[in-house]
């Protein structure tokens, strides 16, 4: 594959079919109204996030660490820093909300289903220890730079005002060292469907890449959607398909996990009660290897935390 446009992934919002066709409610009747689907910017002063103080603090004030700081990112040093923000899209199914740092799904919202006590239903909920970013080795093996440490820029100028039917926009998070090297994260988003096309853009990096594979993580912190968080916890595991065949993680309280190995692996979806997120890959051959877990927490607003690691051919 050319190591100048990546593009082995797809992440798929996605819901239960069967619970579509069988068990989901009608969505309750509203009044017309002429809310259009669009997109926003929300800038955010980096002092709101007190982690974010010391580092902006250290690299202007500590020479020391300045230094430090640019031998670990090298070329990537400048887009560590940056202006906090976030661009919203809505579309008939969801409203998502990307975060500018790692250029990543922050939150996705489903716009016809409510939680059980009527409020918005999130299937990719917002938690600063969720995560979805890709690391790569660089420069000869001297650094590993991960997308979640850098700052990308959003093309919201090219989203059009609304976004219904069938009508679809390419949204491009860019991460630019020069004017001729840069990584696009390129997201497809569509007014009538749940399915969000994702591909990785390298440009300009073809002598600096210290390996032909790079890795994709992706943690979500399922929220709790229905009443009993212990029915939501009896039927919210990870299934996964592998050369063709279905298989899951045990569904228990106690810690999970699985190292898949033999045989590419097609997709993974981290499964709650009725609602499903899944990652596909669209090459034939899969991801090379995925390492999958998930654990209980003591919180039961949250249903379960659930890991997968990749191993993607670039």
């Amino acid at each position: 594959m050319d190591r100048n446009a990546l593009t082995g992934l797809i992440l798929i919002t996605i819901l239960m079919l069967v619970y579509f066709q069988f068990f989901a409610p009608k969505p309750p009747e509203q009044e017309t109204t002429s809310s259009e689907p669009s997109a926003e910017i929300i800038e955010e002063s980096p002092i709101e996030e007190e982690e974010d103080v010391p580092l902006q603090t250290l690299i202007q004030e500590d020479s020391v660490q300045r230094q430090a700081y640019e031998d670990l990112y090298g070329d990537f040093f400048s887009l560590i820093q940056g202006e906090e923000g976030k661009t919203k899209i809505s579309t008939e199914k969801l409203d998502l909300t990307f975060n500018h740092r790692g250029g990543f799904l922050e939150s996705a919202y489903l716009n016809e289903y409510k939680t059980f006590d009527s409020l918005a239903l999130a299937i990719i909920s917002p938690n600063k220890e969720s995560e979805f970013s890709f690391d790569f080795t660089y420069q000869n093996r001297r650094r590993v730079i991960n997308s979640a440490d850098i700052f990308f820029s959003p093309s919201t100028e090219s989203l059009p005002a609304t976004l219904s039917g069938t009508d679809s926009v390419e949204l491009v998070f860019r991460a630019a060292v020069s004017g001729d090297k840069y990584i696009d994260q390129v997201y497809t988003i569509y007014g009538d469907k749940y399915d969000i096309g994702y591909r990785i853009e390298f440009t300009g990096f073809q002598n600096d890449w210290a390996s032909s594979y790079y890795t994709l993580n992706w943690t979500s912190h399922l929220p709790k959607t229905e009443l009993s968080i212990r029915n939501m916890r009896g039927k919210s595991t990870i299934f996964y398909n592998q050369s063709d065949e279905y298989s899951s993680l045990s569904i228990s309280d106690n810690p999970e996990e699985e190292k898949l190995r033999n045989g590419f692996i097609n997709w993974v979806a981290f499964k709650s009660q009725f609602f499903t997120s899944i990652i596909d890959s669209d090459d034939e051959k899969g991801f090379k290897t995925a390492d999958i877990s998930m654990t209980t927490p003591d919180d039961e607003q949250i249903n379960r935390i659930m890991r997968a690691t990749f191993t993607v051919e670039a």
